[in-house]
């Protein structure tokens, strides 16, 4: 995420925007909570025994002393956020806009009170969302038993018999023939006899079991609908500890969900008709990995679907867009889907709601204690005594309001330069926890977008694609990474994996190529400074096409990069950097320089030498900063490059044809050196093509610091006799002498080049026709690699056919 954000940052920045990143961290309440109280049983401080006051004094200590962790990291990954604007949730600022907040929904009717079923951790002793639950799918038992009647006895299969004390009804499909003749009489509930209506109700589905429910509505979500429309008894049965409570039988009060089980099982005995393995999925809590049970409690509750109605609108409108697309769907389909969000929980760290409770359980909201006293005062026309609500609010809900709180709401406007912001860049599965609520919120309470364009990333996973897990011990971890191969080694190697919307998989090989990379950077930073190359930030005037051709495509390089960034393809950005600085500049240009750096073209080749290579420090700033940074400033430049704003640069129209000819002709004798190692090898160069011959004639020169002693000479065609002869492109002829080749070898091995290149142009132009939706430029970098395919295709054809024109 942070990787990510930095290179947009950096980007902007050197574009010559003014860019805001205002760091900061949230209080975690649960999880926070939870690491606290672990920290004080392992020093043998029961937290039980502690009021309030001093569990909040613990936590703030443990906040005081661990929360500079993360930020730390983040600066040792070279994040160039404004750290001097950090901001935590539960700072003065904030807190007063999380009240405000609160406030303003209420008075809007949207924040109401409710006694209903959620989900409730045992061991933390709260209610959780649906998001912060965790569905595992285990072994488990299904148990049918059977329930006496007033007719005949009923059969109903469940996986928790322990709640059979909290049944009020049986039901059965309205539609089943079956049971019709039950509907309207009573059933008895077994170990008990407690009587219970058997009700027609179309949660029963008739293929499934026998047919027959039960019903528990205080334990069972789908149960609690149904006893909703039935208007059944809300029986709990359990503490909020996870026990059995005094609505049970005595033998069973005080016992945990699993021991009751095990005993309502035994005493059931021939009650159980059948018993028989089944796999279920059971929900635990993620932060506290204990089963979740529903419990019926008075929670605080905000009316979402008001507001999710204008973050639908925006994102519908356009003013709100998904990078790739396919996650706004996903974002449409849970707000069109929206529940109240219970926003209290029952713990102590975090921001009391902002209610207190009158003598007849009339609650006030307001901003202060004074204000809600003045409320019941106007309400009981009497100073009375005021009980704050104990319930803190779910974390989620102040990291709502960060886009705007952070700048000063609700004392005053945000700044127009600073909000709406442009873009936020996260993880997939925070999605609803998060950006939904950014975007809710910020139109509710500011009627503004909180930002225009979210930019969704995949989670790290491993080189086999598996989830980083101690247990398994895959796990990387970055800050020993960054001390053994550095920061950008690790940077570049996130953004290179960084498909838009896909997870990475991070190997340590892959670290170790990014690795390589900045130690060419070094190095050929080190050649420049051997060879009194300074750094140059204007292009300068060149003659030789070499020089010419290397700032063309430092010029092109640039003029992409800034589709790539702005369009949010970090793994583009990142493929094209390496690739132009490792193979374009340095096995090309820095090679080919050797020659150049004496005699007349040697002070423009230095020239452009530092001009690219400062440039190129520039493209890759954002993504490895820390490297180019150093480079650039041990050319004795004053101003950091982090603050060098990008200079204009003018594409060619075309690549230059001399140097393409060269690197292609380089490239043919390579391949045949590198077939034939052993072989006695020479090359001659003909064409009828005047500016072919031009080509050499400049560039001859050049050969020996890329061949050796295989650099080809010119001949007449007429006076050469030679093995063979190919075609590096449709103006030349690469005559080769290589007495013992295998022709028939040769031919065999272009024809596979041909098929396996035909193939991958094949895939991409299918890629071409079936992905329109692609950017724009995506589509162009596909439709460029279609035609150099091609193009590679027809020069292989075109060798093969003279492999017929072979001289012996």
């Amino acid at each position: 995420t942070f990787t990510l954000q930095d290179i947009l940052v950096r980007f902007h920045r050197m574009q010559g925007t003014y860019v805001l990143w205002q760091p900061g961290t949230d209080h975690a309440g649960i999880s926070t909570q939870a690491r606290v109280i672990q920290t004080l049983t392992e020093k043998g401080i029961d937290p039980s025994t502690l009021s309030s006051e001093d569990l909040l004094s613990h936590i703030w200590q443990w906040k005081h002393e661990h929360s500079h962790i993360i930020l730390n990291q983040l600066q040792a990954l070279g994040i160039s956020a404004q750290w001097e604007r950090t901001r935590f949730t539960m700072d003065e600022g904030l807190s007063q806009a999380v009240l405000a907040a609160f406030v303003r929904l209420h008075k809007q009717g949207l924040v109401f009170r409710k006694k209903t079923l959620v989900n409730w951790d045992t061991k933390l002793q709260t209610a959780i969302s649906d998001l912060e639950i965790i569905s595992k799918e285990q072994k488990g038992t299904l148990f049918h038993i059977t329930y006496e009647t007033e007719l005949e006895p009923l059969t109903v299969a469940t996986t928790r018999p322990e709640t059979l004390f909290g049944d009020t009804a049986l039901a059965v499909h309205p539609q089943d023939d079956r049971y019709k003749h039950f509907i309207g009489r009573n059933a008895f509930i077994p170990l008990t006899g407690k009587t219970i209506p058997i009700i027609a109700d179309h949660h029963a589905n008739p293929e499934k079991g026998s047919g027959v429910v039960k019903i528990t509505p205080a334990h069972d979500f789908n149960d609690h609908q149904v006893g909703l429309r039935h208007a059944l008894p809300m029986v709990t049965i359990l503490t909020k500890q996870g026990t059995l409570n005094d609505a049970v039988p005595a033998e069973f009060q005080g016992l945990s969900v699993q021991a009751s089980r095990k005993a309502v099982i035994a005493t059931l005995g021939s009650c159980i008709t059948k018993e028989e393995r089944c796999v279920h999925t059971v929900p635990y809590g993620d932060r506290s990995n204990t089963v979740i049970e529903p419990l019926l409690t008075d929670q605080w509750f905000v009316d979402t679907q008001p507001m999710a109605r204008k973050a639908l609108d925006a994102y519908k409108s356009g003013s709100l867009r998904f990078f790739p697309e396919r996650w706004g769907h996903i974002f449409t389909q849970w707000l069109e889907n929206i529940q109240p969000w219970c926003v209290s929980r029952q713990i102590t760290w975090g921001h009391r709601i902002p209610a207190w409770w009158g003598p007849d359980d009339q609650f006030f909201i307001a901003h202060t204690c004074e204000e809600a006293l003045d409320l019941a005062k106007k309400h009981y026309g009497k100073t009375v005594t005021l009980t704050q609500d104990p319930d803190v609010l779910d974390t989620w809900f102040s990291s709502s309001l960060w886009p705007f709180a952070t700048l000063g709401w609700p004392e005053r406007t945000p700044p127009k330069e600073h909000f709406p912001t442009s873009t936020l860049v996260t993880g997939f599965d925070i999605i609803f926890f998060w950006v939904a609520r950014m975007a809710m919120m910020s139109l509710q309470l500011t009627d503004t977008i909180p930002f225009r364009d979210v930019v969704i990333h995949g989670l790290i996973r491993d080189e086999k694609g598996q989830k980083m897990s101690k247990s398994k011990g895959n796990v990387i971890n970055p800050l020993a990474i960054m001390d053994e191969y550095g920061a950008d080694s690790l940077r570049l190697t996130l953004a290179q994996a960084a498909s838009p919307g896909q997870d990475v998989r991070l190997s340590q090989q892959a670290i170790i190529s990014m690795r390589n990379f900045c130690t060419k950077i070094w190095n050929t930073a080190r050649y420049a400074h051997t060879h009194g190359i300074k750094n140059h930030t204007q292009p300068p005037t060149t003659t030789h096409p070499l020089n010419t051709w290397i700032i063309g495509r430092i010029a092109t390089l640039q003029n992409t990069l800034k589709h790539t960034f702005s369009g949010y393809n970090f793994q583009e950005s990142a493929r094209l950097c390496y690739h132009e600085f490792w193979h374009e500049l340095c096995d090309w240009y820095l090679e080919a320089t050797k020659p150049l750096l004496t005699g007349p073209y040697a002070s423009e080749t230095r020239n452009t030498f530092g001009f690219c290579l400062g440039t190129l420090l520039q493209l890759i700033h954002p993504i490895a900063p820390h490297i180019t940074e150093d480079i650039w400033q041990s050319f004795g430049e004053q101003k950091p490059l982090a603050q060098q704003k990008w200079i204009e640069l003018t594409p060619p129209q075309k690549e230059m044809e001399d140097i393409l000819w060269f690197k292609a002709i380089v490239s043919h004798i390579r391949s045949y050196i590198k077939k034939l190692p052993k072989q006695p090898l020479s090359f001659a160069l003909w064409s009828k093509t005047e500016r072919v011959t031009q080509y050499y004639q400049t560039l001859q020169n050049l050969f020996p610091h890329f061949i050796g002693d295989h650099t080809p000479t010119w001949k007449d065609n007429s006076t050469l006799t030679m093995t063979l002869c190919v075609a590096p492109d449709t103006h030349t002829l690469l005559y080769i002498t290589a007495p013992d080749m295998d022709l028939q070898k040769e031919k065999a091995s272009l024809q596979e080049n041909i098929n396996a290149l035909s193939q991958q142009h094949a895939r991409v132009i299918q890629r071409l026709n079936t992905q329109a939706q692609a950017p724009e430029e995506t589509r162009q970098s596909w439709h460029n690699h279609a035609q150099t395919l091609q193009k590679q295709i027809n020069t292989c054809q075109d060798t093969l056919k003279r492999f017929e024109a072979i001289r012996r």
